[in-house]
């Protein structure tokens, strides 16, 4: 006698939340009475591939959606910015720049990663470092990364005293 599509439907759900709580595929089979750990493995495949297509045609939805509001807002801001309306020139061109942006028309833009003071980057070719001294290179790298992150936002020159009158930040001695 064949199993109503709701049973199924429960069953496989509950296979799904099973594997997302970390259960193996042998214990779902158990847990629900199957057959084998494969057909609890099939069970969860399946949904699982569902939800990736459905979330993709959900995705491709919103980004239609999103594309016709900014085609509609873009009409106006363009017919105002005909008139030289500035704010709304602005408007059109961001507009403009958030519909390329969705669609994939800007080129990359090209990223250069260099050493210390813009020199190349060193590339030791022996594979013979320990985990501890790959792990230390790893951590130098980052520092040194952070470090520079932090000097480049911070503005240079005088205008950068502190309230005592220095420009050391407010380390003066």
């Amino acid at each position: 006698m064949p199993v109503p599509a709701k049973v199924n439907f429960e069953r496989d759900q509950k296979a799904l939340e099973l594997r997302r709580a970390g259960k193996s595929y042998p214990e779902i089979a158990k847990i629900l009475d199957l057959y084998d750990k494969s057909y609890a493995r099939r069970i969860v495949m399946n949904l699982l591939k569902a939800d990736k297509q459905k979330l993709a045609e959900t995705a491709d939805e919103v980004r239609e959606l999103e594309l016709q509001r900014i085609d509609k807002m873009f009409e106006v801001a363009y017919a105002k910015a005909l008139d030289g309306h500035l704010l709304s020139i602005d408007r059109a061109l961001r507009l403009m720049e958030r519909r390329a942006s969705m669609l994939g028309l800007d080129a990359p833009k090209r990223q250069e990663i260099s050493g210390p003071d813009g020199s190349p980057i060193e590339i030791d070719e022996r594979i013979t470092l320990t985990e501890q001294e790959r792990d230390n290179r790893i951590l130098t790298i980052l520092d040194a990364a952070r470090e520079r992150a932090n000097l480049a936002a911070l503005p240079a020159g005088p205008d950068m005293a502190s309230p005592n009158g220095t420009t050391d930040g407010g380390m003066a001695e």
